[in-house]
């Protein structure tokens, strides 16, 4: 019969594997925001005449919807912001101009969706994305 050994609790800077893990025991403050590395791959976007001089498209989101303006378009996520590119116009749309109540009925949206088969969590809602000194 074989005796199984605990599972080996690995820190942030003890990873064999290169992932980085966290315990669960920290905080949100422990986490080390900034060591974010740049995708390798190709962005698909045409136009980056938006970016500004060092900013990099880290990720891309196609096929979003702005609530409040009824618009589609790209969200993008570079190593400074979040921009919008509406699909329509080709402009970028401010994210200071998107009021925190679309985000927060968006997000109440996809909770009722995903909680539909357990109504027993009746919790209030919690704001997804805060934007502040635009």
């Amino acid at each position: 019969m074989a005796t199984l050994r605990p599972p080996r609790s690995v820190s942030s800077r003890d990873s064999s594997d290169g992932s980085e893990r966290l315990d669960g025991a920290g905080s949100w403050d422990a986490l080390e925001w900034t060591k974010i590395e740049p995708v390798t791959r190709s962005v698909s976007h045409v136009n980056s005449d938006f970016l500004l001089e060092a900013e990099r498209v880290i990720e891309e989101g196609h096929g979003v919807v702005l609530v409040n303006r009824d618009e589609a378009g790209t969200l993008f996520v570079t190593n400074f912001r979040l921009l919008f590119l509406s699909d329509g116009t080709r402009n970028i749309v401010p994210l200071g101009t998107i009021p925190l109540e679309t985000i927060e009925k968006f997000n109440k949206m996809v909770v009722k969706n995903q909680s539909a088969a357990r109504q027993i969590d009746r919790s209030p809602s919690r704001r997804l994305l805060q934007i502040i000194g635009m």
